[in-house]
């Protein structure tokens, strides 16, 4: 572009045009300037990048990033490699990381953001959905800012082993989440989650779960007439929602053999927590619990003892009722009150 002065016809020559020079993610067919990135602790993650450079001049790329990433600028492969730490505690939720491109007369500012993701492990007959068929559209699970992300998730049907991939944090299993699902087999929930909803795992083919020590709260039916054979609950669990174990209303024996409490925080054995769980063999209750509600242990047939803690002041009605072979009762002085057929048939 030429301007010639009126006055004097002095030419000033401005240049409009310049060679382009640019540098720009590959996500699939798309070239982007900002990108997001998955990546779990320990694990590392790529993305591949075009440089534009007609002139063909040497040009350099630097990261600049203050998270606990480690990022490496590949530039034989045009590509750069992102690596997380294998402390998931040192990785913040959301991490950036400022790509520069200069040629010495030009600079310019990419943005990758990192998301740390996080897995749900199971085991399944066949590849689960994280949708819940009982509320479609939704995840068997809710948090704060929990996105699942399918194309991180996995399933091997050679072992039957899968994972679901999500970014945030979960905080619950939806109600009726795995309620009648027959093809899952074990289960391992996240930290993080402190609630079960009713009805979660009711009637499915749940064999075993692993249960995080955040959880507080376990709601009505939670695991009624599932397959699991032993359960352990954790030390913060607050609430054991009634029948949550029920086996009541089924022709099949609850395998349901053992349960460990960790913790001391459960005051209420509610009703129907466990009835008509014919195997219970084993169960130590929590000290600090206060009150066996109303047929607790309904028709634990296997049960041949039990100790009632010191803190327990209220045994209900039935709590105790038809279950055949108990020998022995340990009451603890506590307890102020027996209800009727407490221990009867």
């Amino acid at each position: 572009l030429i301007l010639t002065l009126a006055d004097s016809g002095t030419e000033i020559k401005l240049p409009y045009y310049r060679d382009k020079f640019d540098l720009l993610f590959v996500s699939g067919d798309d070239r982007v300037k900002e990108t997001t990135l998955y990546c779990g602790a320990g694990a590392s993650v790529e993305v591949s990048y075009e440089l534009t450079n007609p002139l063909n001049v040497e040009v350099a790329i630097e990261c600049i990033s203050h998270s606990a990433y480690r990022i490496e600028v590949d530039r034989s492969a045009s590509k750069i490699v992102v690596t997380a730490p294998t402390d998931p505690a040192v990785i913040a939720n959301r991490n950036e990381v400022l790509v520069f491109a200069s040629d010495d007369e030009r600079t310019i500012m990419r943005k990758l953001v990192i998301l740390p993701v996080n897995y749900i492990s199971y085991t399944a007959t066949e590849q689960l959905d994280i949708t819940n068929a009982h509320f479609p559209g939704d995840p068997y699970f809710w948090g704060r800012d929990c996105e699942f992300i399918a194309e991180q998730s996995s399933y091997d049907p050679s072992t039957g082993q899968g994972r679901w991939a999500y970014v945030g944090t979960v905080i619950q299993v939806e109600p009726s989440a795995f309620n009648g699902k027959q093809a899952i087999r074990s289960l391992v929930l996240p930290e993080g989650i402190a609630y079960i909803g009713d009805n979660a795992f009711n009637n499915s083919a749940l064999e075993s779960i692993v249960l995080p020590e955040s959880l507080v709260e376990i709601d009505q039916y939670a695991f009624s007439k599932c397959n699991l054979t032993e359960i352990i609950l954790p030390a913060n669990l607050e609430r054991l929602g009634s029948s949550a174990f029920d086996y009541e209303g089924t022709s099949r024996v609850s395998p349901l053999q053992k349960v460990v409490f960790e913790g001391n925080k459960l005051e209420t054995i509610e009703l129907n927590t466990f009835q008509y769980c014919a195997s219970l063999q084993e169960i130590v209750l929590p000290d600090g619990l206060k009150t066996i509600e109303y047929n607790a242990f309904e028709n634990c047939t296997s049960l041949t003892r039990i100790e009632i803690p010191n803190s327990v002041t209220t045994i209900g009605e039935s709590a105790f009722v038809f279950c055949t072979n108990l020998q022995e009762a340990v009451i603890g002085d506590g307890v102020t009150e027996i209800g009727s057929r407490a221990f009867g048939e």
